[in-house]
């Protein structure tokens, strides 16, 4: 491009070079970048290669400088995590034991004791049971008694009615000899109800440290209870039928002088009471283990 010469009577007017540029039509113009740094008096300065290699070493050794501060950094922090961070609680291996209870009844007898025309007791005034106990575990033995006065009449107090009674022996162990309790029944019943405690459940709730049911079941041990094993003899017996006597000179008489209604007597006489139906039982209380993994 040809730049026209200035006229010596022009004046000279400074400007913004991209002003002027932009007055004159003209664009961006790429120049060389060792003359840029000439005009701005830049120069370029040769390095050998081994400050340059420095350099470089330099700059990466301040680099890991700074990374091995924050690996430093990290590494306290783990310490210090190692004795203050809270160690969760140790898991136990245990087994929960439960003592189940059961109860059996092992004798349950409906039966008619039977006073003669003499009075009681008779022949068949009484019955003896003989219960065998073979279960182990046992915590109590219950026996029972009851019955209701089938001949009411005058007996309505219960203060004549049937007398009834029973005899219970024990095995060895049981310290129950020969113990004897009788009761009056009369129009509303009476029952017999003895209940005589063995050996208590064993006070155990968990084994442990115990990583299978083999193992458990030896940390328990063996807890077999025998008492009560053994034979049981119980007697029931009728000690008295009262007979319901009615409003008459013989009658009076015959009760006055310790006499039994007379069989096939009706009233006003008396009506006669030949014995008592009742009912009988013996029932066992047994305990046996259960475990259970409580990890």
């Amino acid at each position: 491009m040809n730049e026209e010469a200035p006229k010596s009577d022009d004046k000279v007017i400074a400007a913004p070079l991209d002003e002027v540029r932009r007055a004159r039509g003209e664009t961006m113009v790429a120049v060389p970048l060792e003359q840029v740094r000439s005009v701005r008096g830049q120069a370029v300065v040769a390095l050998p290669r081994s400050k340059v290699a420095s350099l470089r070493a330099f700059r990466r050794i301040r680099a890991d400088r700074v990374l091995g501060t924050i690996g430093i950094i990290f590494v306290l922090l783990g310490i210090l995590l190692i004795f203050t961070w809270e160690k969760p609680p140790e898991v136990v291996k245990k087994y929960g034991v439960e003592w189940q209870l059961e109860t059996l009844t092992l004798e349950n007898d409906n039966n008619t004791l039977v006073c003669t025309a003499t009075g009681c007791p008779g022949a068949e005034s009484e019955r003896t049971y003989t219960i065998d106990v073979n279960q182990t575990n046992v915590t109590a033995v219950t026996v029972w008694l009851q019955w209701i006065d089938d001949v009411v009449g005058e007996n309505e107090d219960q203060s004549e009615g049937d007398i009834l009674q029973l005899t219970i022996t024990g095995p060895d162990g049981t310290n129950i000899t020969n113990v004897a309790v009788s009761k009056i029944g009369g129009s509303g019943g009476e029952n017999i109800s003895l209940t005589y405690p063995m050996s208590g459940i064993p006070d155990v709730g968990a084994v442990q440290p115990a990583d299978n049911d083999e193992e458990a079941y030896a940390l328990l041990g063996d807890r077999t209870n025998r008492t009560g094993i053994g034979a049981w003899s119980v007697t029931v017996k009728i000690l008295r039928a009262g007979d319901d006597w009615g409003d008459s000179p013989l009658g009076d008489e015959l009760q006055s002088s310790g006499q039994k209604c007379p069989a096939n007597s009706q009233m006003p006489v008396c009506d006669p009471d030949s014995g008592n139906p009742y009912n009988f039982g013996f029932q066992i209380i047994r305990y046996t283990v259960a475990i259970e993994k409580q990890y």
